[in-house]
C-alpha cells in the first residue's frame, strides 16, 4: 500500500509538472503572439498615417480634374516640380502602365533614397502592397506608398498609372521607433506570460527583473502621444511648439485647480492630441498663410470629428477624447462642432480652450505677432463668461503672467524639457502610472 501511495505521489507530482509545462509552453505562445502583435501595431501606425497622407495628397492634386475627364501626367508632374511648394514626401515616382519610370523627383536624403530600386518593368498594382517599409542598411527606414492614377482618356501614357511617395525615416528616428516597438512588445508578452505563470513562485521574480523595463514602456507610451502630437502640430507650423505650449499651460490651470491624478493625465493626454484630426486636412488649406474662406473654414472645423475618430481608434487616456471633441465648444453655445454650452461641455475641454486661445495669442503666427501679456490677458478676461467658463478664467488669473514669462519666451528646446519633466511627475512610478490604467 505504501509503494501504491508512493507511487500515487509520484504520479500526481508527474501530472502537475506536465500541466505546469503545457502551462508553460501555452503562455509563452500567447505572450509571443501577443507582442508580435503590438510590435506589428506600433509599426503600421506610422504606415497608416503615411499612407492616409498620401491619399488625401494625391487627391488634392487629381480631384479637381475628375469633371473633366481625368488628370493628365502633366497635371502632376507640374505641382511635383514645383520647388516653391511643400512637399510633404521625400520622392514621387510615376510609372506609365508597362511599369516604366516616366517621372521621378527626389526632394531630400538622396543619399538614403539612392538604396531605394524603383519597381521591374511589368508591375502591377494588384501585385503591391498600399504602403510597405523597407530597411536601408545603416541609413533608416524607406516607406512607400502606392496609388494607381487613372490618367484621362486623351492622356499617351494610356489609361491609368502608378504613382510611389517614399518617405525616409533616419537612422535615429529608427532607433527611437524600434526601441518603442521592442518595449510595448516586451510588455505585452511579460503581461501575458503572467496570466499562465501567476500559480508559480517564479513569477515574483520574474516581475521584479522586468519591472525596471515596464516602466520605460509605459514612460514610452506617452512619449509617443507627445511624439505623435507635435508631429500633426508641425503640419501647420515650422516647430511644433503649439503642441507642447499648450499642453504646459493646460496643466498648470489644472494644478491651480487642484485636478486629481486621473483627471490631470486624461487632461495632458488629450491636450497633446487635440489637433490629431488636422492629419486629414489638406496641406493647401492647412498651411494657407492669409484667411481661410467660409467652404475652407468649414474644412477646417471638419478636423475635430475627424481627431475624434482617429483617437477614438488609439484607445488613449479615458477622458483625452473630450479635448479632442469639445474644445472648440463656447461657454455660450456659440462654438463647434455641437454647440454645447455651459457645464454641458467637460471640464477638461473648458479647461484646454482658455490655455488653446492664451497660446494662439500670446505666440508668433504665419499671420500676426505675439501679442503683450496685457493684451492676451486682456482678451481672455473679456471672452470669460462667453468664450469661457469664468471661474477657469479666475484660476488662471492667477498664474497667467508667470506662465507667459516662462513659456511663452523660451526657446524649443528649454519648453521641451519643461513639458517632458511634467510628463514624468504625472506618468511616472512614482505617480502609480500602469499601462492597465490605459483602456
Amino acid at each position: 500500500m505504501a509503494f501504491r501511495g508512493g507511487r500515487a505521489m509520484a504520479e500526481g507530482a508527474s501530472l502537475k509538472q506536465r500541466i505546469a509545462r503545457r502551462m508553460t509552453v501555452i503562455s509563452l505562445l500567447f505572450a509571443l503572439i501577443a507582442g508580435l502583435g503590438v510590435y506589428t501595431g506600433v509599426q503600421s501606425l506610422l504606415l497608416y498615417t503615411m499612407g492616409h497622407v498620401s491619399f488625401e495628397y494625391l487627391d488634392g492634386l487629381v480631384g479637381h480634374h475628375q469633371a473633366s475627364g481625368g488628370a493628365t501626367l502633366v497635371d502632376l508632374t507640374g505641382p511635383l516640380s514645383d520647388a516653391t511648394q511643400y512637399h510633404p514626401f521625400d520622392m514621387v515616382r510615376i510609372y506609365d502602365g508597362s511599369g516604366h519610370i516616366v517621372f521621378e523627383r527626389r526632394y531630400r536624403h538622396e543619399e538614403q533614397l539612392a538604396l531605394v530600386a524603383p519597381l521591374g518593368a511589368g508591375t502591377s498594382k494588384p501585385s503591391l502592397p498600399t504602403h510597405q517599409a523597407m530597411r536601408l542598411a545603416n541609413h533608416g527606414i524607406a516607406i512607400q506608398s502606392f496609388h494607381v492614377v487613372p490618367f484621362a482618356r486623351t492622356a499617351a501614357a494610356g489609361s491609368s498609372n502608378l504613382i510611389e511617395f517614399t518617405e525616409v525615416i533616419e537612422h535615429a528616428q529608427q532607433v527611437r521607433l524600434d526601441q518603442i516597438s521592442v518595449f510595448a512588445a516586451l510588455a505585452a508578452m511579460g503581461l501575458a506570460g503572467l496570466m499562465g505563470l501567476v500559480a508559480y513562485p517564479a513569477v515574483a521574480a520574474l516581475v521584479d527583473r522586468n519591472s525596471n523595463l515596464v516602466r520605460q514602456v509605459e514612460f514610452a507610451y506617452i512619449n509617443l502621444l507627445k511624439s505623435l502630437g507635435i508631429a500633426i502640430s508641425r503640419r501647420d507650423s515650422e516647430t511644433g511648439e503649439h503642441c507642447y505650449r499648450t499642453t504646459l499651460v493646460a496643466i498648470a490651470i489644472g494644478e491651480a485647480m487642484q485636478l486629481e491624478l486621473a483627471p490631470m493625465r486624461s487632461l495632458i493626454a488629450g491636450s497633446l492630441l487635440h489637433d490629431m484630426g488636422k492629419i486629414a486636412i489638406d496641406d493647401a488649406i492647412l498651411r494657407k498663410p492669409g484667411k481661410f474662406t467660409p467652404e475652407e473654414m468649414d474644412i477646417m472645423r471638419g478636423h475635430v470629428n475627424e481627431g475624434v475618430r482617429i483617437v477614438g481608434d488609439l484607445h488613449t487616456i479615458p477622458g483625452a477624447t473630450d479635448i479632442v471633441a469639445f474644445h472648440h465648444e463656447r461657454w455660450d453655445g456659440k462654438g463647434y462642432p455641437n454647440g454645447l454650452a455651459g457645464l454641458d461641455i467637460p471640464l477638461l475641454a473648458r479647461i484646454f480652450a482658455v490655455a488653446d486661445v492664451f497660446d494662439a495669442l500670446s505666440a508668433r503666427r504665419k499671420y500676426k505677432e505675439p501679442f503683450s501679456f496685457d493684451r492676451a490677458m486682456g482678451l481672455i478676461r473679456e471672452g470669460a463668461g462667453t468664450h469661457f467658463d469664468a471661474d477657469i478664467v479666475v484660476h488662471f488669473e492667477t498664474i497667467a503672467a508667470g506662465l507667459y514669462d516662462r513659456i511663452e519666451n523660451h526657446e524649443a528646446a528649454e519648453t521641451i524639457a519643461m513639458l517632458d519633466a511634467k510628463l514624468a511627475q504625472y506618468f511616472s512610478e512614482a505617480a502609480g502610472f500602469e499601462i492597465g490604467s490605459v483602456s
